[in-house]
Order: C-alpha cells, then structure tokens, then sequence
C-alpha cells in the first residue's frame, strides 16, 4: 500500500465517522419553571413508559438495559450507568433520548412505536436527574376497585374435597360451596369487610380445598384467603324442649313395605316426608334405603362412614404398593439383565486378552526370524560385492549383485514388518487389560445396583405386605361397626336420613344416593327415638327420656388473608392454589403476565411466607403441585416450561420445556416420578422426572388444555378443555371415559381421591357434577 492510498483511507473513514456522529440532529429541549421537585410517578414514568421501557424493561432489555427502577438505572447497560445523579447533561438517558449522543433513542423505525420526546418532556426528564433522579420506594399506584359486571357468571375455578362430598367454584369474586351428596348449595362465601356481598373484589382464578376438606382457599388479585370449616355441634335438651315425633309411616307406605324384597324380616321402618323414600331395617341388621317410586333398591347402608372410608383408602393404598411392588421387581430384572451383560463382556474380554497375549511370543518369533534372514542376506550381499570388486566387472556378477540387493529389500521389509507387529500385539494386549479393568469395575457397579434393587423389592414387598394387612384391618374394623339399629328419621327435607345403633352413634346419610355423610358421635346413653328439626339440625332422645339437639350445617368463616395491598409478595392475579399432603403449607402461584411468574409457600397456621421464588418464570404461573412426599413442588407457566423446586433448598431440580404455548395445569403421580402438564396448544406432556426426559406427548384437543389431574393412586388422568369435554384418559392417551354435558370453554375440572365423584366448570356457569364410574350427571348447579 502506497502513502497516497493509507492517507485516503484515513481521510475516507473520519468522514464517515464525522458524517455519523452529526447524521442525527439534537432535539430542542424546551426551558421550563418547575418549583416543586419533579414527581417521579406522575411526570417521569408516563414518558419513559410510553417511549422507552417497552423496550428497556425485565423481559425485554435491550442493550442489557432496564429503567423500571432507579436502581437498574444506576446499574445500566453495556453501555454504562443510565443515569447520573444531579448531572443531567451527562446522563445517557437524557442524552440519547436528546439525540445529543449515540445511539440516539428511540431508534428510527421502532417496532413499538415510541416517538422522540417533546422539548417540555426533555425538560422534565433532565431536571429529574439534575434533582438527584429521586424515586418513591415502591412507585405502585393505588387500585381503585370498580366492581364487577353483573353478568359475569362464567366459573374461573373448581375445587372438590378428597372425598368428594363438597364442589366449590369461583363465579366473578364470588365462591359458591355446593353439597354433593344431597345436591345443593351450601354458602356462598362471604368478606364482611366488602361492600359487593362477595368474597373478593376480583376475580377468583384458583381454590384449593385441604387435604381434610376443613379448609377452603381462593385467590384472587394479589390475595390468598383462608376459610375455615366449624364443626358440628350439639347442645343438651331437656325433656320438655324435645318436641312431638316425626310422622310415622303413611298407609300407602305401609302397603308398599310387603313388596319390598328386604331379604330378612322388616322390624323396623321409616319413609321421607315427600314420600320418595323408604327406609328398612332387617332382623339380620341390614338397613336399606328405596325408592318409593318405583321400589327400587337404592343401596345398603352399611357401617360408619369414617371406618368404610379408612378401609377403601386403606385398600387404595395396598394395589397401588402393588404396582410399585412390580415396578421395584423390574428393576431389579433390568439390574439383572444389565450385570449378565457385563459379565458376558468381562469373560469376552479376558478371552480378548489372552488371545492378544498369545500372540505376542509369535510375532516376536516371526520379528527375530526376520532379522537373522536380514542379515544373512545383507551378509551374502556384501560378499558378492567383495568379489565383484576383485576383477573387472561382468554381467553375470552384475546380476547376481541387482538379485542380492532384491533379497534384501525384501528380508529388510518382512523384518520392518513383523517389527511393527510386535507393539501393535502388545498394545493390543494392554488395550484388553484396560477393558478388563473397566468391565470388571463396571461389574462391580452393576453388583451393587442388583443389591440395591434386591432391597428395593424387599423394601416394597415389605410395605406390600403391611399395606395388604392395613387394608384387611380396616376392612374387619369397618364390617364390626355394623350394629342394631334403634331409630331412623328422615330429614324435614327428604335429603338426608339418620340411623342411630345399638352404640348410640348417629349416621347420616344423603337419601338420593345413599352415600354416607356426617357421623354424630355417641352422647354415653343409648338412643331410643331421632327426629329432624329445622333442615340441618337434629334432635336425639335418649333412654333416661333427655335429648341431644345437633347442629350439622356446614358453617364456613373467613380465618385469614394472606398478601393484599402494596406489600404482597404475588404480583397480579393469584392463579394457582396447592395444599401440601399434609395440609400445613400451602403453595401459591402467580406473577406479571409476560414479565415474571413467582411461587410463595406459606404456612397454613400462621401465615406465614416460608419460602419465595420472585422471578422462578418469565410469565405468569398457572399451575402448582406437590410431590406425594411434599419435598417438591411443581410449577407451571405462561413462558411455556415447568420447572420442579425442591421446597428445603429453594433450588431448582428440573425444568421441562416442549409446550407451544401456555401451560396451565401441572400434576405429580403418586409414585413420585412422573409429571404431567397440561398446555394451551391443546396437549398433555407426561414428563420423567428422574430421567428428566419427556416421556409422551398426547394431542387430541381442539382448544387449550385447561387442568389435568391424576386419578388418586393410577396412572389414569383428568383433564378440561376450551372444546367442551371432560376426559379421563390412560398415561398414554386412551380415552377410558367422557362425561358429556358440558355447554361451553371448561375453565377446570378435579376428581375425588376414589375417582367416584367428578366436578367441572367454564364460561357458561354451570358447575356439573359426574359420577365417575357411569359418567352419568348426577347434578348441575347454574349460576344463581
């Protein structure tokens, strides 16, 4: 390169700097009077909102740059601090956004169409800085609440107790609690402190019952409210404050008991005050509920609903220890099968080696072989040249020395050959010593794998076994609380029916199905007679003529509110609400929509936050579960992922990623090793969780995926969707069954422990009610 050119390569390129620097003009910045300090919240953030954060914000920072807070301006980009206390002038903010420096901002042809400030606004923002860039501690505006529309009635939330006795849903901030068995509503919760009748001021987009249904949860903005259960209670009578009898049984229904086929001698009977039903007791002890109408058989009651309820669990347990009884005896077969493949490889390798090592002596043989005939054929050619150097030469000699020559080159080639066979022999003998050692440490490992599935299966078939003799217990307990019946009454409603036994306990039981509700226990003195008194009350009179008045309405009250106001730790909308098994911690899920997605844990007695993770998703959190054990939680979100939390160490276990779109529902399996999640695409992932790997990917929906839910201790699954249907599903996508009735987008679904009992709800208000073994409706509570 000449001096001529270097020079115009230099000039060339500052013209073109200066050219850029100079490319875009200043913007006039307009002189303003402004006595008071500048007001971050109402003069700052509205300009910076509507024409930079867009693209300076927590998701979306471009240039590394955040200006939500007067830290993270502080803090800068890559290229520096935004900000320069009380030096406006030198403050990049002010200056780019001035265009007084590079790169000017907002850039030209922006996607968010942000537009150059005004002069009166780079006035603003320049006096703010030279004030000191002073920012409130929390900048968030006061909500000012406008309450609801009126015809908001689509549900947001569904929740059903583990014995499916109560459905409770989320209609606008209200939240309705619905008795299963006798069909009908219950409460609609309600804040005293609100003006709207209602539970929240919002909407309540998750409820979460306790896992001994004593307890209701329901999140709304921000908030996490706690309702309590009050049990039953009972008061003393005395003999003049009993009352006259219930009706006794009507002629038609005296008629209608000699063509019940009770199987035994009737010796004791009631009918409901509506006529619909009959109540028989047998000379055996059996009690049998009909219906009058077309004598049907309704169903034997039998027992106390607790110990019936404790056996069935009980027994719930035992199969699914069974399955885990076979799924610790397939690994140890794999175990197994793996330790004979290694041990099949250990016996090939010591064959290798003993083979590479036999053919080592050979080789070396066959190397010394051909450097002794290297020799002798060198040693003949020398003396061929020793004669041929004592006369003239000829042509003979000449041959005879060229045919030498050719025996040596080729002796010196089969000894530089077998020369090269001898190390390649012995690396491949220390080759197989190498794998020998690597196959005899992997025996070792596979040894003690074997062992460790051996006592994995002794260790399930030991729980097995305990599991089965549990079942059986309870089984026996459950069948030897079936005592005499002295009395029966049916409620003034036709709802509910009372037995009283030999033990003076009093059972009830929903007269539509039969199912087992309350049990009143016994007050020391058998009871003779039992009337029902005011709907959800009821009286026993006792032998020593005295009486027993019980109140069984369900009373729910508002023990706690968790978050609220400016000092939360949830960020908008609460979405998802998970109890842990044990029903002492709760887990909450919430966030920014397309900003940040947090999980809190709470105590459930205090109150308290036990643990927080702020910013554990880019989007707002739609769905949360414990694992079985209550070590993990499961988190489900609008940036697409679900990530596990392991709730002693606050870190994260796993993440899984292969949604399209939204996950909104997430679900542990009892095992504890698989997670399904359900995503707005309109798919079921089924991930592996000590594999970290996704194990199924299901489709089949029109619409998004709204909640899935594992059957109690199976492998089958619940799950709602935006088409309308409600689907119980194999692990591996087979529908088992689909319960029909549904009239519009379902926002959620949840199933009993027993998987008899299914609810769901969506847009149109109507919060159904299926028995999940016929798949029949058994109720259908509309908006009121």
């Amino acid at each position: 390169m000449n001096l001529h050119h270097s020079v115009f390569i230099k000039v060339g390129c500052m013209a073109l700097l200066m050219t850029h620097v100079h490319a875009t003009k200043p913007l006039p910045v307009a002189a303003i009077k402004h006595e008071a300090p500048v007001d971050y919240v109402s003069e700052i953030h509205p300009i910076l909102k509507a024409n930079c954060i867009s693209c300076h914000n927590k998701t979306t920072t471009k240039g590394d740059l955040n200006i939500e807070t007067r830290e993270l301006m502080l803090k800068g980009g890559e290229n520096g601090p935004a900000i320069v206390p009380g030096h406006g002038a030198k403050s990049p903010l002010f200056t780019s956004s001035g265009h007084l420096d590079d790169p000017a901002m907002p850039p030209k042809g922006n996607k968010v169409s942000a537009v150059d400030l005004k002069p009166e606004e780079l006035a603003l923002l320049k006096l703010w800085i030279d004030q000191g860039a002073k920012m409130p501690a929390r900048s968030e505006k006061q909500i000012v609440w406008e309450p609801l529309p009126e015809g908001l009635k689509g549900i947001y939330s569904v929740a059903l107790t583990q014995d499916g006795e109560y459905a409770a849903c989320g209609r606008g901030g209200h939240v309705f609690v619905y008795h299963v068995p006798t069909k009908r509503l219950v409460t609609r919760l309600v804040d005293d402190s609100l003006k709207n009748n209602a539970a929240h001021r919002d909407l309540v987009p998750s409820l979460a019952f306790s896992p001994d249904g004593m307890m209701l949860v329901s999140g709304s903005y921000r908030e996490v409210k706690l309702w309590s259960k009050d049990g039953i209670s009972s008061r003393s009578l005395a003999a003049g404050e009993i009352g006259a009898d219930s009706a006794l049984l009507r002629e038609a229904d005296k008629a209608l008991l000699a063509k019940l086929k009770h199987g035994a001698e009737i010796v004791m009977s009631a009918a409901s005050a509506d006529g619909q039903f009959v109540v028989t007791v047998g000379k055996d002890h059996t009690i049998k509920l009909w219906n009058t109408g077309t004598s049907a058989l309704i169903a034997e009651l039998k027992g106390e609903r607790s110990l019936t309820e404790a056996a069935s669990e009980q027994a719930r347990v035992a199969t699914f220890m069974q399955g885990e009884t076979e799924y610790a005896r397939g690994l140890l077969k794999t175990a197994e099968d793996d330790l004979k493949k290694l041990q099949d490889r250990v016996k090939k390798v010591s064959d290798d080696l003993k083979k590479a090592k036999e053919e080592i002596a050979p080789k070396e043989k066959l190397r010394d072989e051909a450097a002794k005939a290297k020799a002798d054929e060198a040693k003949a050619l020398s003396a061929l040249n020793d004669l041929a150097n004592q006369g003239p030469p000829r042509e003979a000699d000449a041959a005879k020395l060229k045919e030498a020559n050719a025996k040596v080159t080729a002796a010196e080639k089969k000894r530089a050959d077998a020369e090269a066979d001898v190390p390649r022999a012995v690396a491949a003998a220390d080759h197989q010593v190498l794998e020998l050692k690597l196959a005899n440490e992997a025996v070792k490992k596979a040894e003690f794998d074997v062992n460790g599935a051996k006592s994995g299966v002794t260790k399930a078939e030991e729980l097995q076994k305990k599991a089965e003799e549990s079942a059986q217990e309870a089984t026996k307990v459950a069948t030897s609380s079936q005592k005499a019946t002295r009395a029966l009454a049916f409620s003034d409603n036709s709802k509910v029916l009372a037995t009283a036994d030999d033990g003076g306990i009093i059972h009830l039981w929903a007269t539509s199905t039969g199912a087992a509700l309350s049990t009143l226990p016994s007050k020391g003195t058998p009871v003779n007679r039992l009337k029902s008194s005011s709907g959800d009350a009821w009286i026993a009179i006792h032998e020593d003529g005295t009486g027993t008045e019980w109140q069984c309405a369900p009373s729910w009250r508002l023990a706690k509110t968790l978050g609220g106001g400016t000092t939360s730790p949830m960020n908008d909308r609460v979405n998802a609400l998970r109890f842990s098994p044990d029903g002492k911690r709760l887990a909450s899920g919430s966030g920014d929509p397309s900003r940040a997605g947090e999980v809190v844990l709470w105590e459930v007695t205090s109150g308290k936050v036990l643990k927080a993770w702020p910013d554990l998703h880019k989007d707002a959190v739609f769905a949360v579960d414990f694992s079985p054990d209550g070590k993990l939680i499961a988190s489900g979100s609008g940036d697409k992922t679900v990530k596990v939390l392991d709730v002693a160490s606050g870190k994260i276990e796993r993440g899984f990623e292969g949604h399209a779109s939204h996950v909104l529902g997430v679900a542990w399996r009892h095992e504890g090793r698989t997670i399904l999640s359900s995503g707005a695409e309109g798919a079921v992932k089924v991930w592996d969780y000590i594999g970290g790997d996704r194990k199924k990917s299901i489709d089949g929906w029109e619409g998004e995926v709204t909640s899935v839910s594992y059957v109690g201790y199976t492998g089958n699954m619940l799950t709602s969707s935006a088409d309308k249907r409600v689907r119980l599903l194999t692990e591996t996508g087979s529908e088992v069954k689909s319960f029909p009735g549904a009239a519009d987008f379902l926002q959620g679904s949840a199933i009993s422990a027993d998987g008899s009992i299914i609810v769901a709800g969506g847009i149109d208000g109507v919060l159904r009610v299926w028995d999940g073994k016929s798949a029949a409706i058994i109720a259908e509570f509309a908006a009121p």
